[in-house]
């Protein structure tokens, strides 16, 4: 019975490390999946998120603002130790005329209640203030946009890198095998005396330098596999496993870029906020009429006594006209805002070219990738048939080495290359799908 529950335990464990071996590993077979993780678990875009928040909060304060209600409830007690003293004419009290007497006026123990409230109901700046906060959400929700974007055009870069890398390491594999035939059949013929070391020695070297290749595709792919964790703030004890099958020919056909006016409306945006930011320190020159309210209760006693004793009431209700006037940092913001309104129209106009000149350099990219892979899809198939028809040669005598070794190499860069510029068509596609997806 005892072994029996040692056993369960241990099966128990078994599975909850199981589960947390699942847990600690993301697979992904397409950007798109990679996409949508980041979406999930970057922390960047949950930072956007709560900034957006922040300016919705900005907005209720603003309003709130508005009639920047003020106010407050009081309760002093005084005791006046030392009672002031005022000068009255002597003949008030039956003295002699144009002689004074001191008179010591005031009670000692003072007891005061005061409440007091003041509404503002003209209030031009803060109208002002309430429509930069509405901007400034828009702005906000245009940033988080851009910003999203970016990181999306980012991990693209990346995740392509990488398959790049990974199409490499499977290329490498097949060249190092036929670097290892070319070093098998040459010794062999060095030791018939068909050929001297000095051939042998360049087969090695080409075998070695297959090696060292892929040694160093091995160093970048984990270096791009670093920073797409970095980009989607994945944990270093997690595991990220890319397999893609780095299709080509499905994106070749991509759909035509659209005009990315995202820059251009932020850029708005930022105009919109400059001018009414210019405004709002213009409008703090100009005066602000409140309604104020206050009233009071004092009580007054001979003896020590806070609350003893008849309360003596008194109120008024009135309006208060404020002009104030300008201080040296409140002109010196107006005319930074001014030039900050001047230099957001000119950003606009810059974007408004920019957007223009980035859809057609995102076409040009994509059409001049896809003009590449099929070039060199034709160059491949022709270097390794002409690889092909050498190495035969090579092995029946008649050809030499340095030739067989030449059409291996231009047929290994032949690969490369076309392993390169099929992920390019793929990172084209996906930078096209991207510009429009988030517009």
């Amino acid at each position: 019975m005892v072994r029996r529950s040692y056993f369960n335990i241990l099966i128990l464990i078994c599975l909850c490390t199981t589960v947390m071996q699942i847990k600690a590993q993301v697979r992904v077979t397409s950007l798109d999946e990679m996409l949508a993780y980041a979406g999930r678990q970057s922390i960047a875009t949950k930072s956007d998120s709560l900034r957006l928040i922040q300016a919705k909060k900005a907005k209720l304060a603003a309003v709130i603002n508005l009639l920047d209600i003020s106010g407050s409830n009081t309760l002093r007690f005084v005791d006046n130790t030392k009672l002031p003293v005022s000068v009255f004419p002597a003949e008030i009290f039956g003295g002699q005329p144009g002689t004074f007497t001191n008179v010591t006026t005031g009670v000692r123990y003072t007891t005061t209640g005061t409440q007091s409230a003041e509404v503002k109901l003209l209030n031009l700046p803060g109208w002002e203030n309430l429509k930069l906060s509405k901007i400034n959400i828009k702005l906000q929700e245009s940033d988080n946009k851009l910003n999203l974007k970016s990181l999306y055009e980012d991990i693209a870069s990346a995740y392509f890198n990488v398959v790049t890398l990974q199409e490499q390491l499977k290329s490498n594999t097949v060249n190092k095998a036929i670097a290892d035939s070319l070093y098998i059949v040459s010794e062999n013929k060095y030791k018939q005396g068909l050929i001297r070391l000095q051939e042998v020695n360049d087969a090695r070297v080409t075998q070695l330098s297959a090696i060292e290749s892929s040694n160093q595709s091995g160093y970048l792919l984990e270096k791009y596999y670093l920073l797409l964790k970095i980009l989607c703030d994945i944990p270093e004890a997690t595991e990220l496993i890319i397999e893609d099958a780095a299709n080509a020919a499905s994106a070749v056909l991509a759909p035509k870029a659209t005009l990315n006016k995202l820059a251009v409306e932020n850029s708005i945006l930022n105009e919109k906020y400059a001018l009414s930011n210019y405004r709002y320190y213009k409008k703090q020159f100009l005066p602000t009429l409140s309604a104020e309210f206050s009233q009071s209760w004092q009580l007054f006693n001979t003896n020590f006594s806070v609350f003893d004793g008849d309360w003596i009431n008194s109120r008024y209700i009135g309006f208060k006209l404020s002009i104030p006037l300008p201080t040296g940092t409140q002109v010196a913001n107006t005319i930074n805002a001014r030039y900050d309104y001047i230099i957001a129209q000119q950003k606009t106009e810059q974007a408004k070219i920019k957007a223009t000149l980035e859809n057609k350099q995102l076409q040009n990219d994509f059409e001049k990738a896809v003009s590449q892979y099929t070039n060199d899809v034709a160059i491949l198939a022709l270097r390794k048939e002409s690889y092909t028809k050498n190495m035969n040669l090579y092995r029946e005598g008649v050809l030499a080495l340095d030739d067989a070794l030449n059409s291996y190499n231009t047929m290994i860069n032949a690969d490369y290359a076309l392993i390169s510029s099929r992920i390019s068509v793929l990172l084209a596609r996906a930078k096209i799908d991207i510009n429009n997806k988030i517009n």
